[in-house]
């Protein structure tokens, strides 16, 4: 198990006010280079896939196949 700070309420205004932010400078970003950026994460995902379908088994329970399977899915989108 894994143990995550509390935040102060502060701390998540924070962090909403940074994605906010972050998603105004992303819905500027020309569709050809939001593709280039979502094309390197699949292939970062595939490039991970046993130790990220190993996590996905560990914390879910899923069997490590099934776990595969997920992470392959997610990089067709």
């Amino acid at each position: 198990l894994q143990h995550y700070k509390t935040l102060t309420p502060n701390e998540c205004q924070t962090l909403l006010q940074n994605a906010e932010q972050t998603f105004q400078i992303w819905r500027k970003t020309p569709i050809k280079q939001r593709a280039m950026h979502i094309e390197n994460i699949a292939q970062a995902l595939l490039a991970d896939i046993e130790s990220l379908a190993t996590l996905i088994t560990i914390e879910m329970g899923k069997p490590i196949n099934a776990s595969r399977s997920e992470i392959e899915k997610c990089a067709l989108l």
